[in-house]
């Protein structure tokens, strides 16, 4: 008889997670507390705006056996986001696996079982994999006088439309939504001042690839070659220096259009926004960067560190979000050393995925971090762990690895995702499924040397292989490169 196992969450990791199950011969039910599917991109409840786009290409942002129509945009739309995954669903069948407004209120372990309840009602369970995701809770920094402030307080989670021009907002942030978010503002005529204390690199989503074409930058920075983003290198402020200065030489310094936007070069670690129209407005002088911290609010302006004031009518948080992983017994929070003030490393697991002392509990797309292909290795991995194809391990080794999670954990400054490199992390969690591509061939062989890591690698060998996706996959993005 198939194991059942409970999956928290219907958005792009919970519907991977599931589809995974489904292949390794497992009977999955979803557990999601909104009305629909999609996560973080339902265009009713989601944490998204209609014209937000995707950071990565839809080459990158894919799941690797399910690619976009040849006719979409290279960076989606989120309403194109939600239809895919959508079709994702129902094309593999998990719709009706889907228990929406369902919301999950305790996982513990009872006796060999697991024990899921939602409201006043008890299930039973042989695993669970938690897909609730890393935007659970939009979070607002604690700052004096916000109660005296008489204007408009939101949050980068509520935003849909920008405000009527002519007005003075602020913007608090300036990682992805908050550097997206004032481009947006100051296109529609708002006097945006934008507060920050270190400032990222601008990326444009797009790249000249050398013969005069336009190409999506991550299918141009995404490779395995040795002149990658960065060099090999044990040491972590070296390895963050040379980042900085392939930025810097690849995309221009930000400081150019403003000496607050200079990014540091000093083996702090990098931070990094993409749009392709928030540099052009800071230098018309739309957008203001300010790299000071706001430490209050008056009845109509705010004040910062330095001491200095600024009116505005309207202050928009772009501050990032924490995790819920309330509904988890105590043992197990305590086991996995879970802090939920910690918008890092809110818990502790191999690769954020499998604790060694908690066996049938794991946890998939529950990082920080924009990667598709990423969310469904670790769906896979898990899957195979709960259906026996891959055993649960207790080892030193995974010990090991648990204490290099937790260093991520301590360190400071703190840096903008924890597992920053997507294709050393890709290709470590294809390993262990035994996924990570390689050359079988002289025709493989060619591919993987010309071709962008993307998610469609991880199906060519390997277990549940579909190597006309996968090649299909590799050469549209090759295609690409070259169009």
């Amino acid at each position: 008889m198939p194991r059942r196992i409970a999956v928290i969450g219907a958005g792009a990791s919970g519907l991977t997670a599931a589809k995974a199950a489904l292949e390794c011969g497992l009977e999955p039910i979803i557990f999601e507390t909104a009305g629909e599917v999609s996560g973080l991109w339902r265009q009713s409840s989601g944490f998204v705006w209609p014209e937000m786009r995707t950071n990565v290409s839809r080459w990158t942002c894919s799941f690797s056996d399910f690619p976009w129509a040849d006719h979409e945009d290279d960076f989606p739309r989120a309403d194109a986001v939600a239809s895919y995954l959508r079709a994702y669903a129902e094309n593999f069948k998990i719709e009706q696996r889907i228990r929406t407004d369902s919301r999950v209120t305790f996982v513990g372990k009872s006796g060999r079982s697991w024990r899921v309840q939602i409201g006043d009602e008890a299930y039973a369970f042989d695993g669970v994999i938690v897909a609730s995701g890393v935007f659970s809770r939009p979070y607002v920094p604690t700052i004096a006088g916000i109660q005296d402030f008489t204007g408009k307080i939101s949050h980068a989670a509520r935003y849909r439309h920008p405000s009527p021009g002519g007005r003075r907002v602020a913007v608090v942030g300036a990682s992805l939504s908050g550097i997206e978010i004032a481009a947006q503002l100051a296109e529609r005529g708002t006097e945006v001042l934008l507060f920050f204390e270190r400032a990222p690199w601008i990326l444009p989503r797009y790249m000249p690839n050398g013969v005069g074409r336009r190409v999506p930058f991550d299918l141009m920075i995404y490779r395995r070659k040795e002149d990658g983003l960065v060099s090999v290198t044990t040491d972590r402020n070296e390895r963050n220096r040379q980042a900085a200065l392939f930025m810097k030489q690849t995309f221009g310094d930000p400081g150019d259009a403003h000496p607050a936007l200079s990014p540091s070069i000093d083996g702090a670690p990098n931070l990094a926004a993409v749009s392709d129209v928030f540099l052009p407005f800071v230098r018309a002088g739309g957008i203001q960067p300010i790299r000071e911290r706001v430490v209050g609010l008056g009845t109509n302006y705010v004040r910062t560190s330095s001491g200095r004031r600024f009116e505005i009518d309207e202050i928009m948080f772009c501050t990032g979000y924490r995790s819920d992983l309330s509904f988890l017994d105590q043992h197990t929070k305590t086991l996995i050393g879970y802090d939920p003030s910690d918008m890092l490393l809110p818990f502790l697991a191999n690769k954020t995925v499998a604790h060694p002392d908690v066996k049938g509990l794991y946890f998939v797309g529950l990082y920080k971090g924009p990667y598709f292909g990423v969310m469904e290795l670790q769906a896979r991995w898990a899957a195979m762990m709960l259906s026996g194809d891959i055993p649960h391990k207790r080892r030193k080794r995974e010990r090991e690895l648990l204490a290099c999670e937790n260093a991520i954990r301590l360190l400071q400054p703190r840096p903008q995702f924890p597992h920053s490199d997507y294709v050393q992390f890709a290709d470590e969690l294809a390993l262990e499924i035994g996924a990570k591509p390689y050359a079988e061939n002289a025709d493989t062989d060619d591919l993987l040397r010309n071709a962008p890591v993307t998610p469609h690698q991880y199906r060519l060998s390997g277990p549940f292989a579909n190597r006309q996706v996968a090649i299909q996959g590799m050469r549209s993005a090759i295609e690409r490169c070259s169009s």
